[in-house]
């Protein structure tokens, strides 16, 4: 079984019992009012339960969501539309249930434009019980929508802004009630939280991705020096990161003046685009005139559209390759493969990541055609290594992308010279063993560190329950007391908070961990820990809340006025050395999504002090 197919049946498995699941409260004894109640908590637990399931994708949620809205609001059709603020902010349909599902990412509507329009403008429910007496609604072809009458659209939000329009339809022409209506609006509310969450934890992977085929290319780009081979890599990397049907690079020839093609990778164009080009002809003669990427789409009335290449069908990209400021050539990709929802998109983070290539890929050529022309020594080598290890190949994808590729870059340093050495035949067998176990220790050194990124991008995603916070936070202080022992450090605790708090207790005890190692490295030589507990007040954005602090002070140097206002920002370290800079990052982020907050100071008694605050129920 594949992993998709296994997937689908989880989503398939778990609409299945919110389905035999039923109306919860018919038939028991309990109030009319009761049994609605309990009906629309069920819509919702079960909503929460998609959001739950590890592994699923957007599409893959969306799809669970509409059958069972529409089995739960006894509708016949359900469909979800998300706002592309890309494209003028039309409402996509992004899933259906009931409709025709090889319409999905292909219909769009513009705000105004048919109910799901009216309600993305407006920002209001709206049910309609016969559309055929309403003017606002639009019958639009292939949907599938000719036998139903009823409609009921709400919008779906996030944090108060509208991000999209669900929709649930019957073939009767029948009344929506109120409790309808606000069960529906209700479910909008939720699925804003749930695309969100979803959304981020998908760029992340996606992100990761592109960090490990960019640093991919920046190792394989190091180990050649073919011309023709690089060029060739670099294609097929360029059509991976951007996931397209076909792509060409072309490189300027100053004999003839015109940029010519030198490799094609997928599908390829119609032999007449492949001639060489002037600057200024074509969308790659503008690109490398004006130093500047163009990225066009197919569809009627895009700009620049009359100048796709013949056989582009839906989007075009294209990045100069600039070398010491001037164009040496461009790459080209198009046609992004169909994803989730039917149809490929080339966005503008496509773009930067192509850019960030194209400056990998200037600096590779200069040294491949330098060692072509001239006799390559060792010193050269070492040089084009240098430049490519500080290439800012990841500028555009913003301060946690550019710090993650500086803190990879620190073993693959060695363990390229590592490798170089393990080619040699004089090494011996203990040699070899040395080389590799040192090798293997870098890789897990990385492994480490991208463990510690994904930590940081799920610290927000808490699971709470009640806990008695000094027996928590006693039995954190006994699993380290033997660790701390041995580093010369006595723990001094405090516990005076007599109270239960809701929190994520797997979250919680990773930020003070994060807390406790940044101790232990504040005393080097040994110290004391004074850890105390109680109940407070502290101050959160527009409001004063009630709660427990749990203090952590070392009796080390303390912290700088400087690096006090950077302390908790992700990749900042005062280490000697060099540090990560993630793990208070990670603390500041669990103690958020608590609800509370996380606090450094130097107090008079000496040393760093760090107070996590988390909110707590008043004492009835």
């Amino acid at each position: 079984m594949s992993e998709t197919t296994g997937r689908a049946q989880q989503v398939d498995s778990g609409v299945a019992g919110a389905v035999s699941a039923g109306v919860p409260g018919t038939g028991t004894g309990r109030s009319p009012d009761d049994g609605l109640l309990l009906h629309d908590l069920e819509v919702l637990n079960t909503l929460h339960r998609i959001a739950d399931s590890s592994g699923l994708s957007l599409a893959e949620r969306l799809s669970a969501i509409v059958k069972v809205v529409a089995f739960h609001l006894r509708s016949d059709a359900c469909s979800i539309y998300l706002e592309d603020r890309a494209h003028g902010g039309r409402f996509v349909l992004t899933a259906t249930h009931g409709l025709n599902p090889e319409a999905v990412g292909r219909i769009s509507l513009a705000p105004g434009e048919g109910v799901t329009g009216w309600v993305g403008r407006e920002q209001v429910a709206l049910p309609i019980s016969d559309i055929s007496h309403d003017p606002r609604f639009k019958m639009i072809s292939g949907m599938g929508e000719e036998e139903l009458h009823a409609i009921l659209a709400a919008p779906i939000r996030l944090e108060q802004r509208l991000i999209g329009v669900i929709n649930v339809q019957g073939r009767q022409v029948s009344e929506y009630v109120p409790q309808q209506v606000r069960l529906l609006e209700t479910i909008g509310m939720h699925l804003g939280g749930i695309i969100r969450t979803t959304q981020l934890y998908e760029d992340t992977r996606k992100q990761l991705k592109h960090l490990r085929i960019i640093n991919g290319v920046g190792q394989a780009l190091a180990s050649t020096l073919n011309l023709e081979s690089l060029l060739r890599m670099v294609m097929e990397k360029s059509r991976e990161l951007t996931q397209t049907r076909g792509g060409l690079l072309r490189l300027w020839d100053d004999e003839r003046q015109q940029l010519v093609v030198k490799v094609t990778t997928g599908e390829p164009l119609p032999e007449p685009e492949l001639r060489p080009l002037y600057l200024g002809e074509g969308l790659p003669g503008m690109a490398a005139l004006k130093q500047e990427g163009y990225l066009v789409e197919g569809r009627e009335g895009s700009r620049y559209a009359h100048l796709l290449p013949q056989g582009v069908v839906s989007n075009y990209l294209c990045v100069p390759v600039v070398d010491q400021g001037r164009c040496i050539g461009t790459i080209s990709v198009f046609d992004r493969e169909p994803g989730e929802h039917g149809v490929g998109r080339l966005t503008e983070d496509d773009q930067s990541l192509l850019k960030s290539l194209s400056n990998q890929v200037a600096v590779a050529i200069r040294n491949a055609r330098a060692c072509d022309a001239l006799s390559s020594t060792v010193e050269d080598l070492r040089q084009t290594r240098d430049l490519l290890v500080r290439n800012e190949a990841l500028a555009a994808v913003g301060r946690m992308s550019d710090a993650v590729v500086q803190e990879l870059r620190v073993p693959l340093v060695p363990m390229e010279g590592l490798l170089r050495r393990l080619q040699r035949d004089d090494l011996d067998a203990d040699q070899r063993t040395t080389y590799l176990s040192m090798v293997l220790r870098e890789t897990e050194r990385m492994g480490a560190f991208l463990n510690q990124v994904l930590e940081f991008a799920r610290a927000d995603t808490i699971r709470p329950e009640r806990r008695e916070v000094d027996t928590f936070v006693a039995a954190v202080i006994e699993a380290r007391r033997e660790r701390l022992g041995e580093c010369g450090i006595a723990v001094v605790p405090r516990l005076n908070s007599d109270c239960l708090v809701p929190m994520d207790p797997e979250r919680v005890e990773c930020a003070l961990n994060h807390i406790l190692d940044n101790a232990e490295r504040a005393m080097p030589l040994g110290g004391e820990v004074f850890l105390r507990t109680e109940r407070c007040y502290f101050p959160l954005p527009g409001r004063r809340a009630e709660g427990v602090c749990i203090s952590i002070r070392d009796s080390g140097t303390g912290i700088s006025e400087e690096a006090l206002a950077h302390v908790f920002e992700p990749f900042y370290s005062t280490r000697e050395g060099g540090g990560r800079g993630l793990s208070l990052a990670i603390a500041y982020r669990i103690a958020r999504a608590h609800g509370g907050t996380l606090l450094a100071s130097n107090p008079p008694e000496g040393g760093a002090e760090f107070s996590l605050f988390l909110p707590a129920p008043p004492v009835p």
